[in-house]
């Protein structure tokens, strides 16, 4: 029981030390309001980011016309 402690403590002081420890910064927004942004992908050789945006219920089947 003893060593379930000493661990039980252990694991909450890394898990408060590394909650502190990561600080995030903004390093860009945008100024056009998208609905809502799933993912993104970053082409570094063009310095562009594809965005792909749910316009809508995401729970939606999209319905394509052929």
């Amino acid at each position: 029981m003893k060593k379930l402690s000493v661990f039980l403590v252990m694991f909450s002081l890394s898990c408060i030390y590394s909650v502190n420890a990561q600080k995030f910064e903004k390093v860009w927004e945008t100024t056009v309001k998208l609905k809502t942004p799933e993912s993104v992908l970053f082409d570094e050789e063009r310095n562009v980011m594809y965005v792909s945006n749910i316009n809508g219920d995401p729970a939606q089947k999209a319905v394509r016309a052929l």
